[in-house]
């Protein structure tokens, strides 16, 4: 009897969800790569802490095209069985590789600082490289893109973790979709993966002056 109950114990606590993914987590969906327009978003994001729950809006505004300029982002759950949750942050970028006849992505690093609130307060600082490559055929432009990065994460309050600091591992992946008769808005979705979980998509309105065609 002590060997199942000791089974059953262990089996909930390997199914049970860490105590981080209570929390909103600034720098994800990332929505981060080379040649990123300037703008503004507004996005629908589900931040997958459990069903029904962990869904909220994703406000991000970026003043040039990446790597160039700072981006900065706002997000907070819909409250439905906890409070409203909140975080944010900016990013920043440096340009590594530009593609050529012999490498075919635009590379960049990046990184930036945010935080958040729900059951504590979180501070986040993410290294990473993302890579992309705009592509285009009739009407329709597309710049997928892929991420991946290592967050050093804090964490505060009387509710935090028993650990104050700890490591993230996360990948990405997205597109943003624009057409060329209406190059003022795109499409935008991202996924987060490993230990962020979440999906983004909303639109951007790319101002006049942010308005290019696709590279060849």
């Amino acid at each position: 009897m002590r060997s199942s109950r000791a089974l059953m114990a262990t089996i909930a606590l390997l199914g049970a969800p860490a105590t981080s993914a209570a929390q909103v987590p600034w720098e994800s969906p990332q929505l981060l790569a080379p040649g990123t327009q300037p703008g503004v978003s507004l996005l629908f994001v589900d931040y997958g802490m459990r069903p029904f729950d962990g869904t909220g809006l994703l406000l991000t505004y970026r003043g040039a095209t990446a790597p160039r300029g700072i981006g900065l982002r706002l997000s907070a759950t819909l409250p439905q069985e906890d409070d409203v949750r909140i975080s944010g942050g900016f990013d920043v970028a440096v340009p590594m590789f530009s593609h050529s006849a012999t490498f075919p992505l635009d590379v960049i690093w990046t990184s930036g600082f945010g935080a958040g609130y729900g059951d504590y307060y979180t501070v986040g600082l993410p290294v990473g490289v993302s890579a992309s490559r705009e592509v285009g055929g009739g009407n329709i432009v597309l710049r997928p893109y892929t991420s991946a990065r290592v967050v050093l994460e804090g964490f505060f309050g009387p509710n935090h973790p028993q650990e104050t600091f700890a490591l993230a591992l996360a990948a990405d992946v997205g597109t943003d979709l624009s057409l060329r008769s209406a190059p003022w808005v795109l499409l935008r979705t991202g996924v987060s993966l490993g230990d962020r979980r979440a999906l983004a998509i909303g639109l951007q309105v790319v101002p006049q002056a942010g308005v290019r065609t696709a590279s060849r």
